[in-house]
Protein backbone atom coordinates (compact mmCIF):
# COMPACT_ATOMS: atom_id res chain seq x y z
CA UNK A 1 0.00 0.00 0.00
CA UNK A 2 2.74 2.66 0.70
CA UNK A 3 4.75 1.66 -2.42
CA UNK A 4 1.27 2.79 -4.09
CA UNK A 5 1.18 6.42 -2.35
CA UNK A 6 5.20 6.75 -3.26
CA UNK A 7 4.15 6.55 -7.05
CA UNK A 8 1.13 8.12 -6.69
CA UNK A 9 1.73 11.34 -4.89
CA UNK A 10 5.14 10.95 -7.18
CA UNK A 11 3.34 11.19 -10.52
CA UNK A 12 1.49 14.29 -9.18
CA UNK A 13 4.92 15.82 -9.88
CA UNK A 14 4.10 15.98 -13.85
CA UNK A 15 1.23 18.30 -13.05
CA UNK A 16 3.14 21.03 -11.95
CA UNK A 17 2.61 23.52 -15.42
CA UNK A 18 5.61 26.04 -15.26
CA UNK A 19 8.26 23.09 -14.31
CA UNK A 20 10.73 22.59 -16.90
CA UNK A 21 10.26 18.34 -18.03
CA UNK A 22 14.11 18.38 -16.99
CA UNK A 23 12.85 19.54 -12.83
CA UNK A 24 9.83 17.29 -13.42
CA UNK A 25 12.04 14.41 -13.85
CA UNK A 26 14.78 15.11 -11.32
CA UNK A 27 12.30 16.37 -8.41
CA UNK A 28 9.84 13.01 -9.67
CA UNK A 29 12.95 10.55 -9.54
CA UNK A 30 14.24 11.85 -5.97
CA UNK A 31 10.55 11.26 -4.95
CA UNK A 32 10.57 8.09 -6.03
CA UNK A 33 13.64 7.33 -4.81
CA UNK A 34 13.06 8.61 -1.51
CA UNK A 35 10.01 7.05 -0.82
CA UNK A 36 10.68 3.33 -2.65
CA UNK A 37 14.28 2.53 -1.32
CA UNK A 38 13.63 2.58 2.22
CA UNK A 39 10.11 0.74 1.80
CA UNK A 40 12.27 -2.06 -0.69
CA UNK A 41 14.78 -2.07 2.68
CA UNK A 42 11.96 -2.96 5.10
CA UNK A 43 10.61 -5.48 2.98
CA UNK A 44 13.86 -7.26 3.08
CA UNK A 45 13.84 -7.03 -0.90
CA UNK A 46 17.68 -7.03 -0.58
CA UNK A 47 20.35 -7.49 2.37
CA UNK A 48 21.33 -4.45 3.45
CA UNK A 49 25.02 -3.60 2.29
CA UNK A 50 26.89 -1.14 0.40
CA UNK A 51 26.87 -3.35 -2.74
CA UNK A 52 23.56 -4.69 -2.81
CA UNK A 53 22.40 -1.40 -2.45
CA UNK A 54 24.95 0.14 -4.80
CA UNK A 55 23.05 -2.62 -7.40
CA UNK A 56 19.71 -1.44 -6.49
CA UNK A 57 20.29 1.86 -7.13
CA UNK A 58 21.59 1.24 -10.71
CA UNK A 59 18.38 -1.12 -11.23
CA UNK A 60 16.24 1.41 -10.14
CA UNK A 61 17.88 4.20 -12.20
CA UNK A 62 18.07 1.52 -15.23
CA UNK A 63 14.41 0.78 -15.15
CA UNK A 64 13.30 4.53 -14.31
CA UNK A 65 15.20 5.79 -17.55
CA UNK A 66 13.66 3.32 -19.73
CA UNK A 67 10.17 3.97 -18.21
CA UNK A 68 11.11 7.64 -18.83
CA UNK A 69 11.84 7.42 -22.91
CA UNK A 70 8.81 4.94 -23.26
CA UNK A 71 6.55 7.53 -21.96
CA UNK A 72 8.76 10.53 -23.97
CA UNK A 73 8.55 8.36 -27.01
CA UNK A 74 4.56 7.46 -26.42
CA UNK A 75 3.92 11.38 -26.11
CA UNK A 76 6.05 12.49 -28.89
CA UNK A 77 4.67 10.29 -30.92
CA UNK A 78 1.03 11.48 -29.99
CA UNK A 79 2.17 15.28 -30.71
CA UNK A 80 3.11 14.43 -33.58
CA UNK A 81 -0.05 12.09 -34.35
CA UNK A 82 -2.00 15.48 -33.17
CA UNK A 83 -0.16 17.82 -35.31
CA UNK A 84 -0.80 15.66 -38.68
CA UNK A 85 -4.58 16.37 -37.55
CA UNK A 86 -3.94 20.00 -36.83
CA UNK A 87 -2.59 20.42 -40.61
CA UNK A 88 -5.35 18.52 -42.45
Amino acid sequence: MLIGCVFGFGSLIFEFKNWSLLKKTIINFCAYYAGFAPLAILCGWFPLTWINFAIFTLIFIVIYVIIWLLNWYSIKKEIRSINQQIKK
